[in-house]
Order: structure tokens, then sequence, then C-alpha cells
């Protein structure tokens, strides 16, 4: 990823194209030293749906690690609170679609296929009619003052990444992807992340439980049923470490940080 993005920067391709920010890449090798301690913020759920239990395994690994180098490496860890995500993931399903679907519709009906359960799923909440230039600029409108308020909330976390989970469990099963909160709010929220392997495998089913047996809703009420009849043995997991916005630099400074202590 640093190679890749060291070769991307060093071809200025913002003097061709005004939408991007001319920040100089330093990546791996620059800016680490300064975060003293890095201070790293765990966030164990959104608060929507809980994360299937060998995900928080993969966590509480990667806390475990982090906890015990603290000393030694200048590592802070605490807790990160997660911010209004379900408020986030309806924003960002209506800006996915903003002509109410008619466009997927359009192409389907043109060739005769069928609309897929995953299709209908993610369309579902952005069905009904187009919302004109006026409703854009209105979703843009909410999603700029959602960042606004998600920087002052990360701010008063005071940490300088966030480690999470990637997904609600191990790579799922086929036309079983219904829910990717832990992708989509970072979308909304324009905050760079990277994904890493963690040695942490699933487990046989019926081997691993959920700390407590009442779900948040809906949505935490079927990821565990899929959970439940799913069969995920020795699947791998994975985890991810998120930046502020613009902070590509810091995000791979830390990442060189914590490679030793996370075994990258």
């Amino acid at each position: 990823m640093d190679l890749f993005m060291t070769v991307m920067a060093a071809a200025k391709p913002y003097l061709s194209d005004p939408r991007l920010v001319p920040i100089p890449w330093t990546g791996l090798s620059g800016g680490g030293a300064t975060l003293k301690p890095l201070k790293i913020g765990f966030m164990m759920g959104d608060g929507v749906i809980v994360p299937q239990p060998p995900v928080l395994k993969a966590l509480e690994w990667a806390k475990a690690k982090l906890t015990g180098a603290a000393a030694a490496d200048g590592f802070s860890v605490t807790t990160f609170t997660p911010y209004k995500v379900a408020e986030a993931m309806k924003n960002i399903r209506k800006a996915y679609y903003p002509d109410g679907g008619k466009t997927v519709k359009a192409h389907l009906a043109a060739t005769g296929e069928p609309m897929l359960p995953l299709t209908q799923w993610i369309i579902k909440d952005a069905e009904g009619p187009d919302v004109t230039s006026a409703g854009v600029l209105e979703q843009r409108l909410v999603r700029d003052k959602f960042r606004g308020d998600f920087a002052k909330h990360w701010t008063a976390q005071d940490v300088d990444v966030v480690v999470c989970p990637v997904f609600v469990g191990p790579a799922c099963e086929h036309e079983s992807a219904f829910y990717w909160n832990y992708t989509a709010f970072w979308n909304y929220v324009d905050c760079p992340g990277v994904v890493i392997p963690t040695p942490i495998r699933a487990g046989k089913r019926g081997s691993e439980a959920y700390a407590s047996a009442d779900a948040l809703g809906e949505q935490d009420k079927h990821v565990r049923e899929l959970w439940a009849k799913g069969d995920f043995e020795g699947a791998p997991v994975n985890i991810q470490i998120v930046a502020r916005k613009y902070h590509d630099n810091e995000l791979f400074a830390a990442l060189a940080r914590m490679k030793s202590a996370l075994e990258m």
C-alpha cells in the first residue's frame, strides 16, 4: 500500500484533477515519532450490530498485544465510543441512490434480468421518487454537518487512530452480506482506513457464543441468526485501523509503530 501510494503521489495527479488535495506523502517512513504516546481507541461495536464472536476475539487479541507493548513502544490504549451509526447508515443508503433506484431498475428492465435480493436490500431505503438536484444538495448539507459533528466527537475521544471491526463477522456466506456498517460509516465521514489480518480463526459451529443473549435490535438479531445457522470454522478474521479525514500519513505512521506489536 505504501509503495502504491508513493508511486501515485509522485505522479502529482492533483495537477490535472483539482478535486485532489495535494498532501505530500510520507507513509510508513515519516511522522510516527511525533505521536508520543500513540493514542489508540478501540471501538468494539457500533451500537447497532454486535460483531460476531470471532471478531470480538480478534479485537481482544489486538488490544492485549497493544496494551502489553504500551510501556515499551509508547502506546496509550483506550475506548472509542461509536457515533450515531444508525443515522449515518440511513443517510448513506439514500445517498447511494438519489434517483430512488430508477436507474438500476431501468437497466434490469432493458435486459430482462431479475433484481437479486441484495440489490433490493441496498436500494430499499432509497426507493421512491427522484430527490432532484435540490434533494442531492440537502443530502450533502446533512452529510457535511454530520462530518463536522463527528470530528468534534473524535476530538473529545482524544485518540490518534481507531481499531474496530471491518465486518460483522468473518467473510459471510453468499447472498448474506446485508450489513456493512463497519465500512460504510467511515465512507460517510470520509476517513481513511486500513484492513489488517489477525491470527484469529473462527471456531467450530456452536463453540463460540455471544457474551449477551440480548440483541440490540432487528439488525443485530438477524446477524445473530446468520451466525447461528452458518458454519465458519477456520475462517480468518481481519480488523481495521482508521484515522481522521486527510490523516492518511498519520495512519501509515501509526501502522509502522504498531506493526511489531500486531505481528504484521
